[in-house]
C-alpha cells in the first residue's frame, strides 16, 4: 500500500508539474503575472475556485518537494542557517562599527578643522608679534636718531658716536630691503659723518692753535670709536698738511703781491692755474727782496705749529699720568677695601 500511495503521489505531482508554464522553476519567472495573463476575460466564480485549488495543489507539491529536498540535504542546511546567521551577526558587527567610525572620523574632522583654525590664528598671531616687534624697534631708532641730533647739537661729541655706533648695530640686525630701515641706516650715517667732520676741523685747528678742551673731547670721540691708533694717524697727518698748507699759503701770497705789483691792471685777479701751482716753482717766482721776509713767516707759522705739537704731546703725558695716578689709588682702595673685609671676617669667625 505504501508503495501504491507514494506512486499516486508521484503521479499527482507528475500531473500538476505537466500544467506549469514552461521555465516555471528558472530565476526570473513571474508565477503571478502568468497567472493573470491565463485568465479569462469574464472568469465565472467555478473557474477562480478551480484555479485556486489548483493553485493550492501547486503550493502543497512545492512545499513537499521543497522539504523533500531540505530533508535530503539537511546537514548541509543547517550549516547554512548558521552561517547566515553568523553573516548576519557580522554585517551587525560591521554596520555598528561604520557608525562608530563615521562618528569618529567626524569627531576627527572636526578637531582636525578646529586645530587648522587655531594653527592658521597662531600663524597669523605670529606673525604680528614679530611685525610689531619691528615697529617698536623702528619707533626706538626714530627717538634715538632724534636723540643723536640733540645731542650733535648740544655738544656732546662722544656720546653721539658712541650712540651712533650701537644704533648702527642695531639697524645691522634687522630687514636691510626694508625701505624704512634704508633710511634710518642713512640718517645715522650722516649724524657720524657729520660729528668727525667736526672733529677733522677740530684736529686742524688744534694744530696752530691749541685747545685742552678742544683736545679732550677729540680724543673722548676717537675713544668712543675704538680707533686710538687711528687718532695718533690722524693727527701726525694733520700736523704734516698744516706744514704744507702754511708754508705753501704763504708762499703763495708772497708770488701773488709780487705778480700784482708787475701786473699793469689796476685790479689783478690771480687765475686758477696760479693757486695750482706746486710749491718749487713758487719759490722761482719770489724776489730777493721777498725771500727773506717769506722765509721768516713761514718759520713765524711753523714755530706755532711746533709749539701746538709739544703742547699737544704736554697734554697727552699729563692726562695719561691723571690716569695712571687715578687707577693706582682706585686699586689701593680697592685692596684696602678686601684687606678690611679680610679681618672683618676673621673677627667674626675668631
Amino acid at each position: 500500500t505504501e508503495e501504491v500511495l507514494k506512486l499516486e503521489a508521484e503521479a499527482k505531482e507528475a500531473m500538476i508539474a505537466s500544467k506549469l508554464q514552461a521555465g516555471y522553476f528558472t530565476e526570473g519567472f513571474d508565477a503571478i503575472a502568468q497567472a493573470l495573463e491565463d485568465l479569462p476575460a469574464d472568469p465565472t466564480p467555478r473557474y477562480l475556485e478551480d484555479r485556486v485549488a489548483e493553485k493550492l495543489l501547486t503550493l502543497q507539491m512545492l512545499n513537499e518537494r521543497l522539504y523533500a529536498h531540505i530533508m535530503a540535504n539537511y546537514g548541509e542546511f543547517v550549516t547554512g542557517i548558521e552561517a547566515v546567521s553568523e553573516v548576519e551577526e557580522d554585517l551587525q558587527v560591521a554596520h555598528i562599527l561604520a557608525k562608530n567610525s563615521r562618528r569618529s572620523l567626524a569627531m576627527c574632522s572636526e578637531e582636525v578643522k578646529r586645530n587648522t583654525r587655531i594653527a592658521a590664528n597662531a600663524r597669523r598671531k605670529q606673525k604680528l608679534l614679530g611685525l610689531l616687534e619691528l615697529l617698536l624697534q623702528l619707533r626706538a631708532l626714530v627717538r634715538s636718531v632724534a636723540e643723536l641730533r640733540g645731542g650733535l647739537e648740544e655738544g656732546h661729541h662722544a656720546w653721539t658716536v658712541s650712540k651712533s655706533l650701537q644704533c648702527c648695530e642695531e639697524v645691522a640686525q634687522m630687514d636691510a630691503e626694508a625701505h624704512c630701515v634704508h633710511d634710518l641706516r642713512i640718517s645715522v650715517m650722516r649724524i657720524l659723518d657729520d660729528v668727525l667732520a667736526y672733529i677733522d676741523d677740530c684736529l686742524q685747528s688744534i694744530c696752530s692753535n691749541f685747545d685742552a678742551g678742544v683736545c679732550a673731547r677729540i680724543f673722548e670721540v676717537y675713544l668712543a670709536l675704538g680707533d686710538t691708533t687711528g687718532l695718533a694717524d690722524k693727527l701726525q697727518a694733520c700736523f704734516v698738511q698744516a706744514v704744507l698748507g702754511t708754508s705753501h699759503g704763504i708762499i703763495r701770497s708772497y708770488t701773488c703781491m709780487r705778480a700784482r705789483s708787475e701786473s699793469s691792471e689796476p685790479q689783478f685777479t690771480p687765475t686758477a692755474s696760479f693757486h695750482t701751482r706746486p710749491y718749487n716753482e713758487l719759490c722761482k717766482s719770489l724776489s730777493v727782496e721777498q725771500f727773506r721776509p717769506c722765509l721768516l713767516k713761514t718759520f713765524q707759522v711753523l714755530a706755532g705749529v711746533l709749539i701746538g705739537h709739544h703742547e699737544i704731546g704736554l697734554w697727552h703725558a699729563n692726562e695719561l699720568s691723571k690716569y695712571t695716578k687715578q687707577a693706582a689709588e682706585e686699586a689701593s682702595e680697592q685692596s684696602e677695601e678686601r684687606q678690611r673685609q679680610k679681618e672683618d671676617a676673621v673677627h667674626l669667625i675668631g
